[in-house]
């Protein structure tokens, strides 16, 4: 790259770092939905949370706040078993990247199906997911993970 003009090196300096913020967002936007898909297919092997967040991760929702990754794990793995199936929708991602960490925000719709005969069978919300994220050696994970209550079909408690 030596042997390059210097306009040509620093063409080519500004499309890697252009590449790398493209590749950190898509990345990020997938580590959202990795998480959701562990959600919605209630199937917690081994380790899943390893995949999504931090040891030291920190999760807020309406009512609850769990600290470390083994609380957040078996709090969610005993949320989804309130539920048959489950669909979340995210959209409307916006990324920030500050070199090994970023901040996400997001949108979401979820609706959960509990077992028939539930008076209360279908429970959807709308939220506005904001997180905190580290590149880590095994690729990003959330550090901290806010979910913010807009709306609900049911007033029969917090969501989730």
């Amino acid at each position: 790259m030596d042997e390059l003009p210097r306009t040509a090196r620093d063409h080519l300096a500004a499309l890697d770092e252009r590449l790398r913020a493209i590749a950190d967002r898509v990345e990020l936007v997938d580590l959202t939905g990795r998480y959701f898909c562990l959600l919605d297919e209630q199937e917690f092997p081994a380790g899943w949370a390893d995949s999504v967040f931090t040891a030291d991760a920190c999760l807020e929702f309406p009512g609850r706040l769990c600290g470390d990754r083994g609380t957040i794990a078996e709090f969610l793995r005993g949320d989804a078993e309130r539920y048959d199936r489950t669909q979340r929708i995210g959209a409307d991602h916006l990324v920030t990247v500050r070199g090994d960490t970023a901040s996400l925000c997001w949108n979401s719709i979820e609706t959960g199906a509990r077992p028939a005969g539930d008076e209360d069978r279908y429970r959807t919300i709308g939220g506005r997911y904001r997180a905190e994220a580290a590149r880590t050696p095994g690729g990003w994970r959330l550090t901290h993970l806010f979910l913010r209550l807009i709306w609900s079909t049911s007033d029969a408690g917090p969501p989730r």
